[in-house]
Order: C-alpha cells, then sequence, then structure tokens
C-alpha cells in the first residue's frame, strides 16, 4: 500500500477532513480573446519602435556619409599640400582621366581622379600608365566602371555599377567602349562647388592635339574652388576656407537614382568637368524629389539636409531651409560674405 495512502487514512480517523486532491492537468492555454490581445499589443509595441529603429539607421547611414566626405576632404587637402592646389575639374565630360597627364590644366579627368592616389588609390589612378593608346582606352573603361564606397551616400544608393541608359553606351574621348554587355558605370553622389555663378560646362577639345589652342571658358566665370581646368590656391579663397563649400552632396531626382536616366548623374565619376560631379550655389538647394529633375543643383535625401566638406576639410550638414542668399555666399570664394555657422 502506497505511503500516501496510509497516511490519508490516518488523517481521516483522527476527524480531519479529507485533503482536496490538485488538478496538476496542464490548463489548455489561452482563450481567442487572450490571443488577439496579446497580438494587439505585440503590434502596438512594433509600430512604436519601428520608427525609432529607422531613424537610428538613418543616423547611421548619415554619419557614414559625413565620414565619406570627410575623406574626400581630407584627401583633398593632402593633393593640396603635393601638387600645391585644390584638385581640377579636368577638361569637360567627354573625357575622363589620364595618368600620364599630370594633375594641373592638362589634365582632363575630374576631381574625384585627381584625389585617388591621395585615398589610397594610386593603382588606380595609374591604370594604363605609360601604355600604348590602345591599352590606355581599355585601362579608361576600367577605371569608369569601378564603384568606390565613399562616393556613394548609403543613404541614396550602394557603390555597384548602375546602367547608362540615358546617353547609351559609354563613350569618352580618349576611352570608348561600343559593347551593349558593358553598358554600366559607376556613380558618385558627390559633386565640387563650381561657384555661385549660372552653370555653364563644355565637352572640351576632341584631341589632346587641341588642347593648347581650344577656346577655354573663361576662369572668371567660376566663383567656386573647383572647376573646369582649375588650380585653386588658398589664399583666392578671400572668404576663408572654412566659409567656402568645397565638395558636397548633389541633388538627384528619387525615381532616377538606379536607371541611368538622370542626365545629370549619367557618366562616370572620374570624367571632367560636368554636372555630374560638378554643382552651383545659384540654383535651388533641395531634397531630393520623385519626378522632379534639375541638373545642377546640391541636395541629399536626407530629411533635414545635405552635407558638405569645406575648404579647410571640415564636413558640416546645411538645412534645406538655409537663406537662398546665404547659400549662394557660401559658394562663392571671394564675394566678401563669410557667412556664420548659426546661418547654415
Amino acid at each position: 500500500m502506497k505511503l500516501v495512502d496510509t497516511r490519508e487514512r490516518m488523517r481521516r480517523q483522527a476527524g480531519f477532513a479529507p485533503r482536496k486532491r490538485r488538478d496538476r492537468r496542464v490548463p489548455d492555454g489561452f482563450t481567442l480573446v487572450e490571443l488577439l490581445v496579446v497580438i494587439a499589443i505585440i503590434g502596438i509595441l512594433i509600430a512604436l519602435l519601428l520608427p525609432a529603429i529607422q531613424s537610428a539607421r538613418e543616423a547611421a547611414r548619415r554619419m557614414s556619409c559625413a565620414n565619406n566626405l570627410k575623406q574626400i576632404g581630407l584627401a583633398c587637402l593632402v593633393h593640396y599640400e603635393n601638387q600645391k592646389h585644390y584638385p581640377t575639374g579636368g577638361g569637360g565630360h567627354f573625357w575622363v582621366g589620364d595618368p600620364d597627364r599630370g594633375f594641373g590644366k592638362q589634365q582632363p579627368g575630374g576631381w574625384a581622379y585627381n584625389i585617388l592616389p591621395y585615398i589610397e588609390m594610386k593603382q588606380l589612378h595609374d591604370l594604363g600608365k605609360r601604355q600604348s593608346a590602345s591599352l590606355k582606352r581599355v585601362a579608361a573603361n576600367t577605371l569608369a566602371r569601378t564603384p568606390l564606397s565613399f562616393l556613394n551616400c548609403p543613404t541614396r544608393r550602394p557603390p555597384i555599377l548602375y546602367t547608362n541608359a540615358f546617353s547609351g553606351t559609354f563613350v569618352a574621348y580618349n576611352a570608348m567602349d561600343n559593347s551593349a554587355t558593358n553598358n554600366v558605370l559607376a556613380r558618385t553622389d558627390y559633386a565640387a562647388n563650381a561657384g555661385h555663378q549660372f552653370y555653364n560646362f563644355q565637352r572640351g577639345p576632341q584631341t589632346y592635339a587641341e588642347y593648347p589652342t581650344f577656346v577655354w571658358r573663361d576662369e572668371k566665370e567660376f566663383a567656386g574652388v573647383i572647376f573646369q581646368r582649375s588650380a585653386i590656391t588658398m589664399p583666392l579663397i578671400k572668404d576663408g576656407t572654412s566659409h567656402t563649400l568645397m565638395i558636397g552632396e548633389k541633388y538627384l531626382n528619387r525615381d532616377h537614382y538606379r536607371t541611368g536616366m538622370d542626365p545629370a548623374d549619367n557618366e562616370s565619376p572620374f570624367t571632367g568637368y560636368d554636372n555630374d560631379n560638378h554643382r552651383t550655389a545659384f540654383f535651388e538647394f533641395k531634397r531630393d524629389q520623385p519626378g522632379v529633375s534639375t541638373d545642377y543643383s546640391f541636395g541629399s535625401i536626407h530629411a533635414q539636409g545635405a552635407q558638405f566638406a569645406f575648404g579647410d576639410g571640415s564636413v558640416r550638414m546645411i538645412n534645406f531651409e538655409i537663406d537662398p542668399l546665404m547659400f549662394q555666399y557660401l559658394g562663392d570664394r571671394a564675394d566678401g560674405h563669410a557667412v556664420a555657422e548659426s546661418a547654415m
């Protein structure tokens, strides 16, 4: 006989009431109402947390974008130390960088090409160096199809190859590839400050032989730091390097981040002076919008404003609500107006 039964019989003989047997069965579970309440609570918590998570992610991406511009700004300063002037904007949008043409007015490639040796990318810069014309064209095509992470804002798009749909196959005077299978290019989300004037650009000469006699635009037309065939020195930035834009985020139509159909985003980062890699403060400074294209404006996908590297290498965000006149002052290196940081 079990010990438990013996104890229970003794309790009864002593006049105690019998113990109630515990129900050790497992409950059947939640009722439907309870389950719906739990699901509703979880949904509310997710709804409350999601904006905070998205905000934290965007803050991280925005910081990464600022780091990109910091790298670019520092590379421009190292370029200055070595070449005694800020990077040139190159000859025109139908040219890409040439490793045998130096860093000055004879260099057809733009600022992104010219800073490569000063951002640990010398090997990419020197592709085709001292090679035959045909091999240099192959190297130039490789250059144009090399995406670099520091040239793309992570909020907007990743550093990959994008379709070159707008202008057809990639063509440049010193690089050409008519193969439809190679109809892709790297892109940049950053543009140099060409000034605060109405924008103007040209393709440049069609051959190197034309360079000495080609009628280039007068440098007096440009009020910025980096523009066509520029070689700006710090003494020429009379408003102060910390008060003058050097390179910042460019405006893009949100519908065409990846399509290659935006005319201000259809070239390689390493081309010469063009609206793909140069903008001016003359035009409206605004956030990226769907269905709206503007070829010459600075802007970004960030909610508050766009980030810029100034002439001293510092990086700051400028609010979209800035007075348009103040923004134009920031784009002119020598207009006598040093805009305070509080006005940005």
